[in-house]
């Protein structure tokens, strides 16, 4: 008797876990539909399997879950996991990586949750532009270096993922970099960004036809207001990752005693950011470019300490953030962009640099980079973001 009894209980116990299962899937009806065209799908592509797998997790759901979250497979995809097929879609082996995310299909993933750690990689696209090769390619190479890490792409005129004509909209967009289980795509929502900040009453009250450089002032706003939330490390999409900085709380030394805000990496809640958030409604000034990018972190750091010089490559320390040395990601200077698509004698190998910034504001001339042409940007895309390059290579204009 008391074995039946037993028995019994088990079984009550498995249906309520069932039962229970079954409500909270119901709760979530976008992600119930994935898991009916998951089930009722006949894989005759492996594009079918990505697109419906990423979309769940791309997806910035109203809810939140406090309990049985997911973790993003923190393994890396190599260039022989992303093997293609004839029209470049990524065949099985990566999509059973990507498979292998399944846990955060089973959970109401958000941005605070994704970015919880505080080591996230974040970029920004606030023009409403379609991301060229050199953005993939940036956004490509920081996924390969973190790859333990979550990389996030907030996207100006991104909408809403709420029927099948917006996911095939965004997958043109970032179809390449569907192939990376820690790459995170949402749409770039101002006020919200901004919400809770110093920024949101500027904003709301700020008229922004008459703002010349419009595009690039509120990216200078973004990369503030987001950093100061959450954490982590920003970067411009015109820059290559090559190794990961060893450092937590850095600026970027653009010369001797110059910052640029086209990276950098802090703590959530630094008050380096709150402090550049004040700076930039206090002494807003929209007609000259640069003056809330890196004019406003240069005179925001001046107020941490007496900015040290540089002696050899070696890094400074200002306060409780570290100076890094302009070798780390401005070996070529602004004024020798060009030398990136020029051919070398022998490539340089950028020992002392961790990324390095291709200068694209300058690229009035459009150049990009060519398959076949031996440049030193040809070079690097081989080197580090292999996956747009192969696209570039095979002509795959429906991808890029």
């Amino acid at each position: 008797m008391l074995r039946a009894l037993k028995i019994f209980s088990f079984l009550l116990s498995v249906i309520s876990f069932g039962y229970f299962f079954r409500e909270t899937i119901k709760q979530n009806s976008i992600h119930l539909s994935y898991f009916k065209l998951l089930e009722n799908t006949t894989f005759k592509t492996s594009k079918q399997i990505t697109i419906q797998m990423k979309y769940v997790i791309f997806q910035e759901s109203p809810r939140t879950t406090s309990s049985n979250t997911g973790t993003t497979n923190s393994e890396q995809i190599t260039q022989d996991d992303i093997a293609t097929e004839g029209d470049g879609i990524p065949t099985l082996s990566a999509t059973s990586k990507l498979l292998n995310t399944e846990s955060l299909i089973y959970n109401n993933v958000n941005l605070s949750y994704i970015l919880r750690l505080g080591n996230g990689i974040i970029f920004l696209e606030t023009g409403n532009r379609t991301p060229s090769s050199l953005v993939l390619c940036a956004i490509e190479s920081a996924a390969r270096v973190y790859h333990d890490r979550p990389v996030v792409f907030f996207i100006n005129g991104l909408s809403e993922i709420n029927s099948a004509d917006d996911k095939d909209s965004a997958q043109r967009r970032i179809q390449i970099l569907s192939s990376f289980p820690n790459m995170y795509i949402f749409p770039l929502k101002l006020e919200e960004v901004f919400k809770d900040t110093p920024l949101l009453p500027w904003y709301e009250r700020i008229n922004s036809t008459l703002q010349l450089h419009w595009p690039h002032i509120t990216a200078d706003g973004c990369r503030l207001a987001l950093i100061w939330k959450y954490g982590g490390i920003y970067m411009d999409t015109d820059i290559i990752s090559i190794r990961s900085i060893p450092e937590n709380n850095f600026l970027a030394a653009q010369f001797s005693q110059d910052s640029s805000n086209g990276i950098f990496g802090l703590s959530p809640h630094h008050n380096f950011t709150w402090s550049g958030m004040e700076d930039f409604v206090k002494n807003y000034n929209g007609a000259i470019w640069g003056h809330q990018g890196p004019q406003l972190f240069t005179r925001v750091l001046k107020k941490f300490c007496d900015i040290p010089k540089f002696t050899a490559v070696e890094d400074v320390n200002c306060g409780n953030i570290s100076f890094l040395h302009p070798q780390r990601f401005y070996p070529i200077s602004y004024p020798n962009w060009r030398r990136y698509f020029q051919t070398w004698d022998k490539f340089p190998t950028f020992n002392d640099s961790y990324a390095l910034h291709l200068w694209n504001k300058m690229n009035k001339e459009h150049r990009t980079m060519v398959p076949g042409s031996n440049t030193l940007v040809e070079h690097l895309y081989q080197q580090h973001c292999p996956t747009t390059y192969g696209a570039l290579r095979r002509n795959e204009s429906n991808i890029l």
